[in-house]
């Protein structure tokens, strides 16, 4: 094998230890966010969030110098929790959605594909389970110790179809409101909420990782997709044409 090869093995292998938590800096730390929670008025028409036809994705990014030699990273859960309730006017509404860290997946074939050209090929099973496995460790998202990750909705501006949130998302115990734009579509009992939105590691109490001096690392902004199904729950009440 020549230094060449060594070398693209090496950075390639140091990539998929950066999400997995190896060579951390200091930890971002932060008060946990002392507000109660909105909660939803008694008139709502309250949807529940569907598991598995609903899905949050991250795309987590390469980043610095030997950035070729890595890849970039698609992280996802189908197994989400929460409602939505509608109200009129819409600013009285309310969003809560959660998800256990242990159902986060790392680059599933189909959906590498999905995202497009900045995610080629399908990667080794092996360094993706242990990608895994590290990334759910106490030196990034320590599912052992903060086991879910919620979002809840502060304030809800704008009209239906196109809405601004302003979500409190929890990660480790520290909240950190997150401005979401959502384009949510109600037909009968069946709502869809889908958008996209930009948001740093470090503003959620994350620190990314790096080696070689930064030469290789994870990107601090990731770019987090949704897509929320939701019908109508028994605990609905109130006109469903919003």
């Amino acid at each position: 094998m020549t230094n060449r090869s060594i070398l693209r093995r090496g950075a390639c292998l140091a990539f998929a230890l950066l999400v997995a938590g190896c060579a951390p800096r200091a930890p971002v730390t932060r008060a946990p966010a002392e507000r109660p929670p909105v909660a939803a008025p008694a008139d709502a028409v309250e949807y529940r969030i569907v598991p598995g036809e609903s899905e949050i994705r991250i795309l987590a990014y390469r980043d610095g110098p030997l950035a070729s030699l890595g890849h970039n990273h698609v992280i996802s859960t189908a197994d989400i929790d929460g409602a939505v309730a509608l109200a009129s006017p819409i600013g009285r509404s309310t969003v809560r959605v959660s998800f256990p860290v242990q159902s986060l997946q790392v680059d599933i074939p189909v959906q590498r594909a999905e995202e497009g050209a900045d995610f080629p090929g399908a990667l080794d099973q092996s360094a993706i389970d242990g990608t895994r496995s590290n990334m759910l460790g106490e030196e990034l998202l320590d599912a052992a110790n903060y086991p879910d990750v919620e979002l809840r909705s502060r304030e809800i501006g704008g009209e239906l179809p196109a809405l601004q949130l302003l979500m409190d998302v929890t990660v480790k115990n520290q909240v950190t409101p997150v401005t979401m734009p959502v384009t949510v579509t109600v037909d009968g009992e069946r709502l869809v909420a889908t958008g996209t939105v930009k948001v740093r590691q470090t503003e959620l109490g994350l620190q990314p990782f790096s080696v070689g001096l930064g030469a290789l690392s994870v990107r601090d902004e990731l770019v987090l997709k949704f897509r929320l199904v939701a019908l109508l729950g028994p605990g609905g009440v109130g006109d469903t044409s919003f």
